[in-house]
């Protein structure tokens, strides 16, 4: 090992000049040989170095610490950093993101498997009311097979299936059957087959 005293240090750069006693020329010197040191080196430090001899006759030292400082172990300024350590506890971890996302696809999975059965079932309970309340209330509706032409074109003017299929086969300009398939007001009324 050589020493020296630092004679010249650009920070901005990161390098300088190492004085060696005997020695006609300076040592150049890099801040990536120094990385172990806890600090960087300031001009008039004296530097333990190896030289590295260059093609081109100058000289780089290299394997270098400060004197008096001792160096920062690798695994101790990883492990016991306290920056790295708050860097940690602020990273949400994948389970924390994750949590929500699921909350969300449960949720749409529950509304889809079990709310169709609710509507359905609350539909069907309905239905009775509104076809006895209106067959009740209309004299021309006495029974299920007197039905006649009364300018009704929409599932929204029926109050049964039975009204709906008769507006179909027998009423000019009916708009009850939009996937032409011969049964009218699925959605409303008929909700099974003929």
């Amino acid at each position: 090992m050589e020493t020296g005293v630092l004679k010249k240090w650009d920070d901005a750069k990161g390098f300088g000049f190492i004085s060696v006693t005997g020695k006609p020329n300076d040592v150049f010197i890099h801040i990536s040989s120094l990385k172990l040191m806890p600090r960087k080196p300031q001009v008039g430090d004296t530097i333990l170095f190896q030289i590295e001899h260059q093609p081109n006759g100058k000289t780089k030292a290299y394997n270098c610490s400060i004197q008096g400082l001792t160096p920062i172990s690798f695994a101790k300024s990883y492990s016991h950093s306290p920056q790295r350590e708050r860097v940690s506890q602020k990273r949400p971890s994948v389970l924390a993101k994750l949590i929500p996302v699921l909350t969300v696809i449960g949720a749409v999975f529950l509304y889809q498997t079990f709310a169709p059965q609710y509507l359905n079932t609350e539909s069907a309970s309905h239905i009775p009311n509104i076809e006895s309340s209106a067959l009740d209330s209309s004299s021309s509706f006495s029974t299920s097979s007197n039905f006649s032409c009364e300018g009704k074109t929409h599932c929204s003017q029926m109050v049964s299936c039975e009204e709906a299929k008769f507006y179909l086969a027998n009423c000019p300009n009916t708009k009850m059957d939009g996937d032409r398939d011969g049964v009218p007001c699925e959605r409303q009324h008929c909700t099974s087959n003929w």
